[in-house]
């Protein structure tokens, strides 16, 4: 059988039109508009310390804010309460973000990863970690200028001892908590919509007993991960 004289075109035209695909299904991370930080450095264009304020007992400080050693470090300084915070430049809408985190060492503190849009408990979705051995975690929902949802989980692990992923999934209308791919809260109603910064911070609230460490201590970051809704 004679060959047909355009195959030899034709599978270079089938070839080529396949490269895409493949180059597409080796990208590991999120689609665009989402992103991995692994703090090489500080993006000024994502990422942005807080500026001064007080929070609970804490008055928030940028300059407890470093990145060494390619880790975010929210400082806390012996025999201080003041804090550290950082926040998004720009806001998030629906997705799943994810920290990779050590909790600091350091009792009467919270460790903060959230979603947030001011004013206070008009917008809010939150993980706050304490900073002690027992291993405990607080979710809590603000929408429309009110507490809609709060509860106390446990661990079950030491959360100042190793580093842990903490995830908040949002959808329309709902949001679930997880730690180390383990869902441990969904609520489906009470949830805002709106596009929030994104924050991490390390502070000690009115609430518990307002002991400053001994010594330095550290809320530790080695990545953040944002996957936006629709991308998976």
């Amino acid at each position: 059988m004679r060959p047909v004289r355009g195959a030899p075109l034709l599978a270079l035209v089938l070839l080529l039109g396949l490269v895409p695909a493949c180059e597409a299904a080796a990208v590991d991370g999120p689609a665009p508009g989402g992103f991995v930080e692994e703090f090489d450095a500080l993006d000024p264009q994502r990422w942005t310390p807080a500026a001064p304020h007080v929070l609970g007992r804490s008055r928030i400080d940028p300059a407890n804010v470093r990145v060494a050693g390619g880790r975010l470090e929210l400082l806390l300084r012996g025999g201080s309460l003041d804090g550290a915070e950082l926040l998004s430049t720009g806001t998030l809408a629906t997705g799943v973000v994810t920290a990779r985190l050590r909790v600091a060492d350091a009792p009467d503190s919270l460790t903060g990863f959230f979603l947030y849009a001011p004013p206070d408990h008009a917008h809010e979705i939150d993980i706050e970690i304490l900073g002690d051995p027992r291993g405990r975690v607080l979710f809590t929902t603000h929408h429309d200028g009110r507490e809609t949802h709060t509860i106390e989980r446990d661990l079950g692990f030491d959360p100042t001892a190793a580093f842990q992923d903490y995830a908040i999934a949002r959808r329309p209308g709902q949001v679930a908590f997880s730690v180390d791919g383990r869902e441990l809260v969904r609520w489906i109603d009470g949830v805002p919509d709106e596009a929030l910064h994104l924050y991490l911070n390390v502070w000690f609230p009115r609430w518990l007993g307002g002991r400053p460490p001994v010594g330095d201590r550290a809320t530790s970051v080695d990545r953040v991960t944002h996957t936006p809704d629709g991308s998976r």
